[in-house]
């Protein structure tokens, strides 16, 4: 790695809901580098503080214990410059807006007159529209979109910001098979230029296309991505896992197949037990 300082620096960080005397840290002695130029996954449990971690580095918590810098300062100073992008089924389709409308809300904070857009805040949204290559979207209603197209003005919002550094909450969740390999190229496209933070359930997402791997279950451990296995996956859950192989051709020639085929090669894909910690 360069010697440049981290993007993102967690250092010994505690977190506890509600932070009281006695309570169980949803995050503890939590260590964690983001370089430029990453990509990194975190995966981990229902329960296990991937959304803690998150609000932790947008500067929406403080920890209890430990410290946490972004770009060199405290989140809370620098929260313009971190691009934050939820899954897309958090956008209301109901509401009567265009996709450049939209996109403009990631101008805000840089906004003098508020909700009020100038001409070189509406380049920077056609700017971030083009990066993501929707451009051709920007007068269309939100609700007629597809959800890879969704995910797509969610980025762009994110973009259009100016953000150094991009947090992804689950971009692959709900959205079609041709749709994700969309969204996962342009991610790629993205990353040579900005460090991208994906937090996912999809191990084998995570697996196949990203540099870095953190597992969180409370604590943290981070892995090269080739390095994920079921015996990682299963540490991780406690055990209470069941990895399913998909494979491209199945012996019983069932397109879904979910049967195992232990001799051929795939990507463990995990599910909890019933009895898995509360959503977090």
């Amino acid at each position: 790695m360069a010697d440049n300082p981290p993007v993102v620096d967690l250092r010994n960080v505690t977190f506890t809901y509600p932070p009281r005397q006695g309570a169980a840290p949803v995050l503890e002695d939590v260590s964690l580098d983001v370089q430029a130029g990453d990509f990194l996954g975190i995966i981990g449990p229902n329960g296990g503080g991937k959304t803690t971690l998150l609000k932790l580095i947008l500067g929406l918590l403080e920890p209890d214990r430990g410290t946490v810098r972004v770009l060199g300062n405290n989140p809370v100073d620098v929260r313009d410059r971190i691009g934050y992008v939820p899954q897309y089924s958090q956008i209301d389709a109901t509401v009567p807006a265009n996709v450049l409308d939209i996109v403009l809300t990631g101008r805000l904070s840089r906004s003098s007159w508020g909700a009020w857009f100038g001409r070189s805040h509406v380049k920077a949204a056609l700017a971030a529209l083009a990066q993501t290559g929707i451009e051709d979207l920007a007068g269309r209603a939100i609700a007629t979109l597809s959800g890879g197209q969704r995910q797509r003005v969610l980025i762009a919002r994110a973009l259009a910001s100016d953000a150094q550094l991009l947090l992804l909450d689950e971009p692959t969740a709900g959205v079609d098979p041709h749709m994700e390999e969309n969204v996962i190229d342009l991610l790629h496209q993205l990353n040579r230029r900005l460090p991208i933070v994906v937090v996912s359930h999809d191990v084998g997402f995570v697996s196949r296309h990203l540099k870095r791997v953190a597992c969180l279950s409370r604590r943290i451990t981070v892995h090269a991505a080739e390095e994920i296995s079921a015996g990682v996956i299963s540490e991780m859950y406690h055990g209470h896992v069941r990895a399913i192989r998909h494979v491209d051709e199945c012996p019983l020639s069932d397109p879904g197949c979910e049967h195992g085929c232990d001799a051929l090669a795939g990507h463990p894909h995990p599910h909890p037990a019933a009895d898995a910690s509360p959503s977090d």
